[in-house]
């Protein structure tokens, strides 16, 4: 799903379905127009299905590496923590973007040398 389908889908999500649902209901009520009920009722349901789907997507999405510019690599280096950046990206389109993202991936544990790590 591209990013503009997404946002559409997000915003009747979040805004256009809870709205439409008031406004049928406040309606109804005045105008005594149809199962105010059960229109809400439907609305509702449409809404939450559709965020459900919307929090698996997102979940997807950040849980890939499409969501990132690059990475964040912890390192152990002789008993110093050392940070290197990997970039995911041309550097010379840094400049044209807004934002950046990197995913952080955690330093591996420093191995365990039986010889220099069991003295008794």
């Amino acid at each position: 799903m591209n990013s503009r389908t997404y946002d559409h889908l997000k915003n009747l999500t979040m805004t256009g379905l809870p709205a439409l649902g008031a406004a049928y209901f406040s309606l109804s009520e005045l105008w005594d127009l149809p199962n105010g009920e059960k229109v809400v009722g439907t609305i509702a349901i449409i809404t939450t299905f559709l965020g459900v789907l919307l929090r698996i997507i997102t979940k997807q999405y950040y849980n890939s590496d499409a969501a990132y510019d690059g990475a964040i690599i912890a390192q152990h280096d002789n008993g110093t923590l050392r940070y290197s950046l990997e970039l995911g990206m041309d550097p010379a389109d840094i400049e044209n973007r807004n934002s950046v993202a990197f995913r952080v991936k955690p330093p591996v544990p420093p191995a365990f040398n039986m010889d220099e790590d069991l003295t008794f």
